[in-house]
């Protein structure tokens, strides 16, 4: 989503709602951040308090490059989990995504994934999709080779994490392999 379709505020799937993250929401999204299992795959610890998440979201929220939103399940606005994308070239972007792990299980992150990715491929000029996982976080990996992502390479002892050096492993999906699956 470049330029305006990348500012589109709101988009929506059969019963998930999308919109913009706001501070407000830091507290519903605590009860993920806060996760031991669930911040295993991330590059920061779980966080000790929720005015470390209010810290983490409003820093999301300056950022000119990372554009992210908030799902909810249509009639209830509280925040389940989250997306975002980066154009990282253009025509090139990184998605990422997250899930309150207590909401897992019923198909909302696959289903707000693919409407992303929709949205990336068909609005928003988008003609490469990459995620980066922790080779370990096997729900992750499972979700994109669900929606089309093909495992393209491993990057050996890239990040430097709360649970030591991980690798990582980078999944890629072509605008016109996500056409052909129609």
């Amino acid at each position: 989503m470049t330029g305006q379709a990348l500012g589109q505020p709101c988009f929506a799937t059969e019963r998930l709602a999308m919109r913009p993250m706001t501070v407000g929401d830091a507290e519903a999204l605590h009860e993920l951040y806060r996760d031991v299992d669930a911040m295993r795959w991330w590059s920061s610890p779980p966080h000790a308090s929720l005015a470390d998440t209010v810290d983490y979201v409003t820093a999301r929220l300056g950022s000119a490059s990372w554009r992210g939103w908030v799902m909810t399940v249509k009639g209830d606005d509280t925040a389940i989990g989250t997306l975002g994308a980066s154009e990282t070239k253009p025509g090139v972007f990184e998605i990422g995504y997250s899930l309150v792990p207590r909401h897992a299980g019923r198909g909302y992150a696959r289903e707000g994934v693919a409407r992303l990715v929709e949205l990336l491929f068909s609005d928003g000029g988008a003609r490469r999709l990459w995620a980066d996982i922790d080779p370990d976080n096997a729900p992750s990996r499972a979700l994109v080779e669900r929606l089309g992502f093909q495992l393209e390479g491993r990057l050996r002892a890239l990040w430097e994490t709360h649970i030591g050096v991980r690798d990582s492993v980078i999944y890629g999906l072509l605008a016109d392999e996500w056409l052909a699956k129609g």
